[in-house]
């Protein structure tokens, strides 16, 4: 099990490395001489080098908040993988989760910029998985699926081309007719009916072919 890292706010002045244990290509378990034992990335070192890192070693006070604060930014990135084994997640949301946690806001960004430059966060693999997982249970138009991925943190430009892409293998019409047909055993009709219709995402074109498709059948 990960530990977070002490706070940063704790005492780090002349802090001394006592022990130190590999547990990574480029993670180790710290236990120094003034903050509880933590695991740290050396990639979230910014000043100190990482040999320096090593069993004996003395820090500075500042030197101490940097390393004390690669640990909560590892802390995060361990966090934030949990979530990625389970599910595709949105940069947006996964910052929203863990700062829910009570996890420090640089040591989230710091966190997530990693995962992403490793590939592991996509918000484009995101709103594919997203796109395809929704629409089987809830049919809706081009417009009202941008809307949702916009208020999941997914940037326009991103969210548009996931669109695209996903409208070049299904058909909006179909999804339209999907609708249609789930809106009216659901006992709506008129002016209900339309406005349910383009509340969810379809044009009026498409609402009267699926209408006078449904007609002729």
């Amino acid at each position: 099990m990960v530990h977070a890292a002490a706070s940063s706010s704790a005492s780090a002045k002349h802090l001394q490395i006592i022990a130190i244990e590999q547990v990574g290509s480029d993670c180790v378990k710290i236990q120094s001489d003034t903050a509880p034992v933590f695991f740290m990335r050396l990639a979230y070192l910014e000043s100190i080098p990482p040999e320096r890192v090593c069993a004996g070693s003395s820090f500075s006070e500042d030197e101490g908040e940097e390393l004390l604060s690669a640990g909560l930014a590892f802390a995060a990135e361990r966090k934030a993988s949990e979530y990625l084994a389970r599910a595709e997640q949105s940069r947006a949301g996964l910052e929203r989760k863990l700062l829910q946690k009570g996890m420090e806001k640089g040591a989230v960004s710091r966190a997530l910029d990693y995962l992403e430059g490793k590939g592991y966060l996509s918000d484009r693999r995101f709103a594919e998985s997203w796109l395809r997982t929704h629409t089987l249970t809830k049919a809706q138009g081009r417009s009202r699926l941008l809307q949702e991925l916009l208020s999941r943190g997914v940037s326009r430009p991103v969210a548009l081309d996931a669109l695209e892409e996903f409208f070049c293998e299904h058909s909006e019409e179909e999804l339209c007719a999907q609708a249609l047909e789930k809106s009216i055993r659901a006992g709506r009709s008129g002016d209900k009916l339309l406005r349910y219709l383009l509340a969810s995402g379809f044009s009026y074109r498409q609402i009267k072919e699926a209408l006078s498709a449904r007609k002729t059948r």
